[in-house]
């Protein structure tokens, strides 16, 4: 492998691997990634391993603080396992990393590599502590189901003041049987609004049957309107409806459809009813007759 120094932003260096062709893993941890949870001195980021003997360093934050500080590899997350594990990459005592500097690569000493290595940790050689350390774990990519909110019913229209259920159905396709969802995972809501506080809401009952009439199974779902805006998980400016989950072998999907509240802005106030105005030749149609039945009254009278 060829090596050479990368300068940070912080003017810190650490050896890195430019080799454009990274050896080939038989471990299972390969593309597996560490979330650092911080315990002291403003530890985390994400940290990914590349190769036999490379890691990524992405969003790291740490203050730069402490006595003989290292990256060590651990075969568990737990302190015993960091203090006889395996010491990488420079020391971190110094200037301070504040997570907008580019990602960073550290390899493995030499003729080490990441097999049986579970866990990663900010560690202060110094006071045997653990600053922030993470376990390695397979990263699911998100699967794409297909949603229908009010199946059958276009536009889908949600009234935020009805005491009744909202339908929602996953749809089963050549790529996505519905029969491989774990129901109990299942979470729905405006992502916009889940953003922002709001919590998704699971469904109350669920059924299987066909929706789209293509003889495959489909998944229907109810949720409670009246839940669905108590934990503003809808509101008046919702738009689209978004519905979580996990497959039963834990991977991870979603789908998405649009939604219409009814009223606009969920407001139950008397609107202004408009009615297509009547052609003139109409109006004198109607106001002819009305004038011949008045002069069939007369001559009766």
């Amino acid at each position: 492998m060829r090596w050479f120094c990368y300068s940070l932003s912080i003017a810190m260096l650490v050896a890195v691997c430019t080799s454009p062709a990274h050896a080939q893993l038989t471990s299972p941890q390969i593309g597996w990634e560490a979330e650092l949870n911080t315990m002291s001195h403003n530890v985390s980021g994400t940290v990914s391993i590349l190769d036999e003997d490379t890691l990524q360093f992405d969003d790291f934050t740490y203050d730069g603080g402490g006595l003989s500080v290292y990256f060590y590899l651990g075969t568990a997350d737990e302190n015993p396992a960091f203090s006889t594990g395996l010491q990488i990459g420079p020391q971190l005592v110094g200037p301070a990393f504040d997570g907008t500097q580019e990602p960073f690569f550290v390899d493995l000493p030499a003729n080490q590599i990441l097999e049986g290595w579970n866990a990663i940790s900010v560690w202060c050689v110094t006071a045997g502590v653990n600053f922030g350390s993470g376990s390695f774990a397979a990263v699911f990519e998100p699967a794409l189901a297909l949603v229908d909110i009010k199946p059958g019913s276009f536009p889908n229209s949600v009234n935020l003041k009805s005491k009744g259920v909202l339908p929602v159905a996953i749809l089963s396709t050549d790529d996505f049987d519905v029969n491989d969802v774990d129901i109990d995972t299942l979470l729905f809501g405006d992502p916009l609004l889940i953003d922002n506080g709001g919590t998704a809401v699971g469904p109350l009952r669920s059924a299987y049957e066909d929706v789209s009439g293509d003889g495959l199974l489909d998944l229907t779902l109810k949720f409670s309107t009246a839940d669905l805006v108590e934990y503003d998980a809808l509101g008046p400016d919702t738009i689209e409806g978004l519905l979580t989950g996990a497959l039963l072998d834990g991977t991870p999907f979603t789908g998405m459809d649009a939604i219409r509240i009814v009223p606009p802005n969920g407001s139950n106030r008397n609107s202004l009813q408009i009615s297509a105005v009547p052609e003139p030749s109409t109006l004198a149609l109607t106001a002819l007759g009305l004038l011949g039945m008045g002069y069939c009254r007369r001559k009766r009278a």
